[in-house]
């Protein structure tokens, strides 16, 4: 077992150093690719038809290919567990985020389905994750997509590292990105959901509404849920670099 977790932390220290290398604009904040600063509800776009899912696919492409990464999250109810349910797939670059319809109520499911596979599948593309191994399984398991696993970086995994740098080698449980966020209100603000209220009615939960029905507290937590992941990798790379 030790053994894998070595095996897993030199790889991805060598897709740390390989991303950084092949985009010196992550390294200079000058240059403002990535976000740090609030996002807002404007920061979000809802795509549920097979026309914007096509568009949203091509800016997406766009800047893959361009910069070579992605952020990525998954919401639901109860994802990962018994009677769970996935109903939307955000896609960020480090400025907007797109969250995808993928509850089997949209008539367009199936178009919707098929654009964020072609989106996962892109070859030499980082996608940034929180805790990924939920998010994965609910990808491969719910809507048939697969992720390569050599594409694949969990920004959780170097706040590890890093919180095991400052506490030598003693870390006894996995921070949330809420909590981390917290440790940057100067650049994020408050990382509170705000009237976001989980604590109702499976139909009425926040995240089985359909699109047009999505709050803005909603937005605002799919949004920095996903945009914030290059600076917090940005931050935690360059520590574990060094």
């Amino acid at each position: 077992q030790h053994r894998d977790i070595g095996y897993y932390m030199s790889s991805l220290l060598k897709r740390v150093l390989k991303v950084l290398k092949k985009n010196p604009q992550l390294q200079d904040g000058q240059q403002r690719l990535v976000r740090d600063t609030p996002v807002d509800e404007n920061d979000c776009t809802m795509v549920f038809s097979q026309e914007s899912g096509m568009v949203v696919e091509e800016t997406l492409r766009a800047f893959a290919a361009r910069y070579e990464f992605l952020s990525v999250d998954l919401e639901g109810i109860n994802l990962g567990r018994e009677g769970g349910e996935t109903t939307y797939v955000s896609i960020a670059t480090s400025q907007h985020v797109y969250v995808f319809w993928v509850h089997e109520n949209n008539p367009e499911y199936v178009a919707i389905r098929a654009c964020i596979s072609r989106l996962l599948a892109l070859p030499n593309v980082l996608f940034f994750f929180w805790s990924c191994e939920c998010d994965i399984e609910c990808l491969q398991d719910e809507l048939e997509i697969s992720l390569l696993h050599e594409n694949i970086v969990d920004v959780q995994i170097l706040s590890i590292l890093h919180m095991m740098n400052q506490r030598m080698g003693k870390v006894r449980y996995r921070p949330g990105l809420a909590k981390i966020l917290g440790l940057f209100k100067k650049e994020f603000g408050s990382s509170d959901d705000g009237n976001l209220d989980y604590n109702v009615a499976r139909d009425e939960h926040p995240w089985m509404l359909q699109p047009w029905k999505i709050s803005n507290e909603a937005k605002i937590h799919a949004a920095r849920d996903t945009i914030t992941l290059p600076f917090l990798f940005l931050r935690y790379a360059r520590v574990v670099r060094s």
